[in-house]
């Protein structure tokens, strides 16, 4: 107990010096704490409040983001396994059997137009 006496003493100091006040002082500052108090309980309700609808609001952009990266998979394991089974086959190469200046070709040299 000998270690807390110098407290005790200053606690004592400021009792005494409260016990000095006016009555109607003490019950302006305690009314005073009083809707601090309130205030802050409030405050902290209010930031509770808003902390549960974030948590929901993640848990549903969770959910969404796991049902989206579900489907992005498959997507990629159904594309990569159709690249597997069968490549596209080669386009035939077709050769362009139109004669050059088609449909009207230019007259050869020793041709007259008519």
């Amino acid at each position: 107990m000998e270690p807390l006496r110098p407290y005790l003493a200053w606690l004592a100091d400021r009792l005494a010096e409260a016990r000095a006040l006016p009555a109607d002082t003490l019950l302006l500052v305690i009314a005073g704490m009083v809707v601090l108090v309130l205030l802050l309980l409030r405050a902290w309700a209010n930031a509770a409040g808003r902390t549960r609808a974030v948590q929901r609001d993640l848990a549903a952009l969770q959910a969404e983001l796991a049902s989206s990266r579900r489907v992005l998979e498959e997507e990629i394991k159904w594309r990569q396994s159709a690249e597997r089974r069968s490549p596209p086959p080669p386009q035939p190469v077709v050769p362009d059997a139109t004669p050059p200046n088609w449909p009207n070709p230019a007259p050869e040299a020793g041709e007259a137009r008519h």
